[in-house]
């Protein structure tokens, strides 16, 4: 399973993930695979397309998008209050649950969407 970060996250959350699973997932920044500003539609379309992907985003309005509504890519969207913090505790609690997202996405059904709260809870 591969798991994209959303470029409205540092790109430095994506390497901090990288370096502590070590290769046990794949974990990628969305500019490693797509240029910065590519449109919401031709990146969900080729990820669809590739099947197996998560995408983690604090970008609620990449729902409005008629593509998304049947992707079938499974998500993680951060809580509003996310977009607030300070980028170490951001990343200190994204790190912090990342065993419990890998578990949640991994034993869902492809298309979930879940949303990460401030407490770490996935819902």
């Amino acid at each position: 399973m591969k798991y994209f970060i959303d470029n409205n996250l540092p790109e430095k959350l994506a390497n901090a993930i990288r370096e502590i699973v070590d290769g046990d997932y794949e974990v990628i920044h969305l500019k490693g695979k797509f240029p910065q500003h590519e449109a919401d539609e031709v990146w969900i379309k080729i990820l669809m397309e590739e099947g197996d992907s998560v995408i983690i985003t604090q970008d609620g309005r990449i729902k409005n998008h008629e593509i998304w509504k049947d992707c079938g890519l499974t998500s993680i969207f951060l809580a509003k209050g996310y977009v607030h913090l300070p980028f170490y505790q951001k990343v200190g609690k994204i790190i912090g649950v990342w065993p419990s997202i890998v578990d949640k996405c991994e034993n869902s059904r492809p298309g979930s969407v879940f949303t990460l709260q401030l407490n770490g809870k996935l819902i």
